[in-house]
């Protein structure tokens, strides 16, 4: 089974689909997802595990086990990112492999393992980590009290733990190995301490938490700096705090005085730099000068912008680096994925990788801002419709109240609108209607008033004013 076979796989656990939308998940022609379909339908089949399902352009899996995670550790395939990191692990945790040996783990040929070693030496060197070739001795760590070997273990057993459900057989045995504490006691930790600092719940957070506090049992105790522009006291007053959290849990945890600092450190970072992370930081900032290039931004704008995407766009980045694919609810709003492909255009462009369903959140953010700048006096908006019975509008009033307060929305019959004078008519800035107006009025006709076209018609005002095309 391939890697693309493999995601498609995680992709139709998560939900039925039709074609366009896989499409747009994995970035392949409509001839190849329907050969990669047809490779699962396949392996499903003589697996008996179940099959794939096709109804009106439509699939999902058929699943006769009901067991998802052990679908997955049943598969022997691994990726090259996959080897990668496992060759990584290897090597961190043992300081030393012998290839030969994990070749044959990993059910690959000579010149695969050697091409992975390659790709892991340089990565490694990168990150200051150097190995050294033993004859039949095999591949050694050079210096083993790197701070990068801990940042680096952190990073590897954090994917491995973000996606556990669906990780291979041979990567459940190394993370059977690795995960030595009690991650459920670390969890009623980790809820402690967001609810004393009042920070926002992240299981990646948790996750760097937690994967520390494995290296830690493992590696034994480590040195910690923080590494921020923070006065003393501050540091003092947090870290005082979390020691006082730790002597609760105590003896049921071992918080060490080190983990206290990294804890403190962690902190930090949440509550005062959420892009923690260099490349994040380098990503999000060419993001950020592409839409002000793009969109006009004054400083204002910019500002409130950054501050707004700065959550949604980390949580994206994160996705792709551990590989959490999900499915955002379908999109009804055609001209928000219109948006949607402006901003994937303008990612690939950037080389930001992230999944669609990520993207579509960022966009939706993006082009929600700019509705609520375009309209942030206090706008009035008309809608004629042919319903007379005004009660079936609450939910657009409601829905209108709630994300666009400063937009004044008033919804009369078309049989109404004949009694409106021009002058009254002038005092709207958009009109939105059911039927075809005949006097000389600019307004957005739409075959139904509800909340979707409604919308519709707001993004669609934000594309033109922008000149985007989908």
């Amino acid at each position: 089974m391939t890697s693309t076979v493999k995601t498609l796989l995680k992709l139709l656990l998560s939900g039925n689909l039709e074609e366009k939308d896989l499409q747009k998940y994995l970035d392949l022609d409509l001839k190849y997802i329907k050969k990669n379909i047809q490779l699962l339908d396949n392996y499903l089949v003589s697996h008996n595990y179940g099959y794939i399902k096709k109804k009106n352009e439509t699939y999902s899996v058929k699943n006769k086990k009901n067991d998802f995670s052990k679908l997955f550790s049943d598969l022997s395939i691994l990726s090259k990112k996959e080897r990668e990191d496992i060759i990584c692990l290897e090597l961190l945790l043992n300081k030393q492999i012998k290839l030969e040996e994990l070749r044959e783990k990993l059910i690959v040929s000579r010149s695969t393992i050697n091409n992975d070693l390659k790709r892991v030496k340089d990565y490694l060197e990168q990150n200051q980590i150097f190995l050294e070739s033993k004859s039949y001795r095999g591949v050694f760590l050079k210096n083993l009290d790197s701070q990068n070997i801990k940042n680096i273990l952190c990073e590897k057993i954090m994917k491995l733990l973000v996606g556990k459900e669906f990780i291979t057989s041979y990567e459940k045995n190394m993370l059977d190995k690795i995960n030595i504490l009690d991650e459920k006691k670390y969890y009623r930790f980790y809820l402690k301490i967001i609810e004393k600092f009042k920070l926002r719940k992240s299981f990646y957070v948790f996750y760097a938490i937690y994967s520390m506090a494995l290296i830690e049992k493992l590696e034994g105790k480590f040195d910690y700096e923080i590494n921020l522009s923070c006065e003393k006291e501050e540091v003092d007053k947090i870290l005082k705090i979390v020691e006082e959290i730790s002597l609760d849990f105590e003896p049921e945890l071992e918080i060490t005085p080190v983990f206290r600092m990294f804890l403190t450190g962690v902190i930090l970072k949440v509550k005062k730099y959420p892009l923690f992370e260099p490349k994040l930081i380098d990503s999000f900032n060419k993001f950020i000068l592409e839409l002000e290039s793009d969109l006009k931004l004054d400083l204002k704008n910019k500002k409130e912008l950054i501050f707004e995407l700065k959550q949604i766009f980390t949580i994206g980045y994160l996705n792709y680096k551990y590989n959490y694919l999900w499915i955002r609810p379908k999109v009804e709003v055609s001209s928000c994925l219109k948006f949607t492909s402006y901003i994937q255009r303008m990612l690939k462009k950037l080389g930001i990788e992230m999944f669609y369903s990520d993207i579509l959140g960022i966009s939706e953010e993006v082009i929600d801002f700019f509705i609520r700048e375009e309209y942030s006096k206090k706008n009035k908006i008309l809608c004629i419709t042919t319903n007379s019975n005004f009660k079936y509008y609450d939910n657009i009033v409601g829905y209108m109240n709630t994300f666009y307060p400063k937009i004044k929305l008033e919804i009369i019959s078309f049989l109404d609108f004949d009694l409106v004078n021009q002058y009254e008519i002038n005092k709207y800035d958009l009109i939105v209607s059911e039927i075809e107006i005949l006097v000389n009025v600019k307004y957005k006709k739409v075959r139904v008033l509800n909340i979707v076209t409604l919308n519709e018609v707001l993004i669609n005002s934000i594309l033109e004013k922008y000149k985007i095309q989908g």
